[in-house]
């Protein structure tokens, strides 16, 4: 259920978002709206993500955009647009982005910033130093984080939340083995940044540290979705100087014939209707007034 501005409300918002120019610029693309009857107002964010939806996360969209987003909130309409024109530019060219491409996007110039790391095996503890530039001239964050081995190869990994601005993707084509050959899939990049906008990311990516850099090679959607919604760190698994044609040997049988599955239409609707289920008997437990509307606001918490 959607918010209602009242009167007194709009004009607090219009005077809050009026330009120096004496127009009020749409949310969406920073245009200006002619006129007052022109302007709408909707979320800036997910409102589950909030407790309140106060004022702060409501702005005002021209009426075009507002009737063209349908259920999406203004960020989300507003970011499905330049991500529609990120991939327009690359396939004009006949290009292919990558996240490298979403990191170009995002920060122009400014990632790609090294690390330094001390391991210590005994103590299977990592330090990890993460610069704020490529010369090394600010302080770095610094982090230490539990090492763990895996039993059969030996290889040593940590988790850890990066700087999105300390990662790469892993390889560049004709230079080596590329662990990460695969393009970013449009479709599948949109549906990752609005799922993982209101939702846990069940699965890291997964990164591996090469000298003074961390490299994606696994989870690359993920991690492009996360910064594309503003995220300044990605969650990830990083392999401690590993054995790279081993990696990559398991990393392709991994999306060949052991990928993971998706769960059978039955399957999905039974669970869905169980998740119904139980939310329904939690709301007939409160002690809240019960109305269809607030069972329909309740059903998208």
């Amino acid at each position: 259920m959607k918010r209602q501005v009242t009167e007194t409300e709009k004009a607090k918002l219009i005077s809050k978002y009026r330009q120096p120019d004496g127009f009020v610029h749409c949310f969406v693309d920073n245009e200006k709206i002619d006129t007052e009857k022109e302007i709408h107002f909707d979320h800036i964010e997910p409102f589950v993500k909030v407790e309140e939806t106060s004022l702060d996360n409501i702005a005002p969209v021209c009426r075009n955009h507002n009737l063209a987003k349908k259920d999406m909130t203004l960020s989300e309409y507003r970011d499905k647009l330049q991500m529609e024109n990120f991939f327009e530019r690359f396939e004009s060219a006949g290009k292919q982005a990558k996240l490298n491409d979403v990191l170009t996007f995002k920060y122009g110039n400014n990632f790609g910033f090294p690390i330094q790391y001390d391991f210590d095996s005994n103590q299977m503890k990592i330090t990890v130093k993460y610069f704020q530039d490529k010369d090394k001239v600010h302080l770095p964050k610094i982090e230490a984080y539990q090492v763990y081995q895996c039993q059969i190869t030996k290889m040593s990994y940590f988790y850890a939340l990066v700087p999105a601005k300390n990662i790469l993707n892993d390889g560049k084509e004709g230079e080596g083995l590329e662990l990460q050959p695969r393009p970013l899939i449009p479709n599948h990049l949109w549906g990752l940044y609005r799922h993982l906008r209101v939702n846990t990311q069940l699965q890291p990516s997964i990164c591996r540290v090469d000298g003074n850099v961390v490299l994606v090679f696994d989870g690359q959607h993920k991690a492009a979705a996360k910064i594309w919604a503003g995220a300044d760190n990605i969650e990830a698994k990083i392999y401690i100087e590993p054995d790279v044609v081993w990696l990559m040997r398991t990393n392709l049988v991994a999306h060949d014939k052991l990928k993971q599955l998706r769960f059978y239409s039955s399957i999905l609707a039974d669970k869905m209707a169980q998740l119904y289920g139980v939310n329904w008997q939690r709301y007939v437990e409160t002690t809240d007034k019960k109305s269809e509307c607030q069972w329909t606001i309740k059903l998208t918490q």
